[in-house]
This record gives structure tokens, sequence and C-alpha cells, in this order.
């Protein structure tokens, strides 16, 4: 039996302005909250170095070693931290940009007259409900159009060469919309 076919994109950034601003408000309050924290670690460090009474000399070594070894951690894990925040921001953006790219591009496609070939999204993809109501809606749209397609065929076929030229072609175009699927 068929499986469905899985689908994915390869573009990971498919709306970068969505996508690059929710990342960047991410990322600014990772780094905020980690620049917060990082203060407040320096800063007892500070006092606890001024309290242990070591000789001037000896204190001051090791308090500028000490110094230099906590900037370098805490600048290290504020850029890890924003670049995992970053990453993972991107991520979770692209499944909800990718739905809204798709539900617009079926948009689109049914403003231009026609009806998409609707196919499911992703696993992992946010909006599903949303996007199956949408669904719904579309092959409620595409059944009336079926149903009055038959209703003008039959009204045609009765008429005969009586069948006014508007009604003729207001059929053709519900032909070519119901077969043109993209």
């Amino acid at each position: 039996m068929n499986q469905p076919r899985q689908y994915r994109r390869s573009v990971l950034l498919i709306d970068p302005q969505f996508q690059l601003k929710y990342t960047g408000l991410v990322v600014a309050l990772g780094a905020i909250i980690s620049i917060i924290c990082a203060y407040f670690i320096y800063r007892a460090y500070n006092e606890n170095t001024q309290l242990l009474e070591l000789s001037e000399a000896v204190g001051a070594e090791i308090s500028r070693r000490e110094s230099t070894t906590i900037v370098t951690v805490v600048v290290a894990f504020v850029v890890l931290e924003i670049v995992a925040l970053g990453f993972w921001g991107i991520l979770v953006t692209h499944r909800i940009a990718g739905p809204i790219f798709i539900i617009s591009r079926y948009v689109r496609i049914l403003k231009d007259g026609s009806y998409p070939d609707m196919r499911p999204l992703r696993d992992g993809d946010e909006m599903k409900s949303f996007f199956d109501l949408f669904a719904a809606m579309v092959d409620n749209f595409k059944t009336k159009d079926k149903e009055e397609l038959a209703a003008m065929e039959e009204a045609i076929s009765k008429l005969g060469d009586a069948a006014p030229e508007g009604l003729k072609t207001a059929r053709d175009r519900k032909i070519r919309m119901l077969g043109e699927v993209k």
C-alpha cells in the first residue's frame, strides 16, 4: 500500500522577517538575563576576593588570574547561549512560518481561480487544526462547485441551443477551475 509522502523543505528561513524578529527577541532576552546573572556572579566573586586576607602581592595575582578566568567563562557561556537560543528560535519559528507560507500559497491559487493540490502539513508543524479547517473549507467549496457544475450541465442539456451563452461561459469557467489543480 502507498505510504503518504513526507514533505520536507530544505529552506530554514521561510519568512525571514517573521522568523528573525522573534528569534532576535528570544536571543536578546536570553542575553540580557545572562548578562544580569554574570554581573551578580562577578560582584559576588569580587566581594569574596576582598574578604580573603592574603598578602597584597599574592592576592592581586590570584585576583587578576581568577578575574580573567571568570570573565572568559561568562563571555563564552553568553555566546554559547545566544547561538543556542538563535538556532532554537529559527527552528521553532520555522514550524510556524512553514504552514503560514503554504496556506498563503493556497489562498493565492484560490484567488487566481483554481483549486490547490492540498497536501498535509509536515510532522511537527504548528497550526494543524487551523490548516485542517482551511482544507475542509476548500473541499467544501470544491464540492459545491461540482454540484453547481452538474446543475449547469443539466440545464444546458435541457435547454439545448436555447441555453444562454452566460450559462455556458460559467460552466466552462467551473470546468477549468475544477480541472486545474495547482
